[in-house]
């Protein structure tokens, strides 16, 4: 009798290590996958916000270079929402230091709220 709970302790424990290892793998995956979104050469393509609207729907704000795009994405394909204004890192060298309301709930002109607002907004 205490060989078959000697030994399914030993089982329970060696599961345990199992699922603590895929955890772990788990983990570094994803924090490796942030780090190489984040290590993108300057004037490269890069991903600036991203907004997921529902099952594999979402709004993104691409820049490229000194460009930024407001693009939509669904099963169906990648549509291409609006131009934004030209890319507030490459002046400021942040995007939202300096902004004034930048906190607040009133978004200046131009901006990836007022355009998403916009598009996201029925129109009559």
């Amino acid at each position: 009798m205490s060989t078959a709970v000697g030994s399914l302790v030993r089982m329970m424990g060696n599961l345990a290590i199992v699922f603590a290892v895929l955890i772990g793998a788990l983990w570094l995956y994803r924090r490796w996958q942030r780090l190489l979104v984040q290590r993108t050469p300057p004037g490269g393509l890069r991903v600036v916000d991203a907004k997921n609207l529902g099952q594999r729907v979402g709004v993104y704000v691409v820049a490229y270079r000194h460009q930024q795009f407001l693009i939509g994405v669904s099963p169906s394909g990648v549509s291409l929402l609006s131009p934004l204004d030209p890319d507030p890192t490459a002046v400021s060298g942040s995007p939202s230091a300096g902004t004034p309301g930048a906190d607040s709930g009133s978004a200046p002109q131009g901006s990836f709220r007022s355009i998403l607002d916009k598009t996201l907004k029925p129109s009559a």
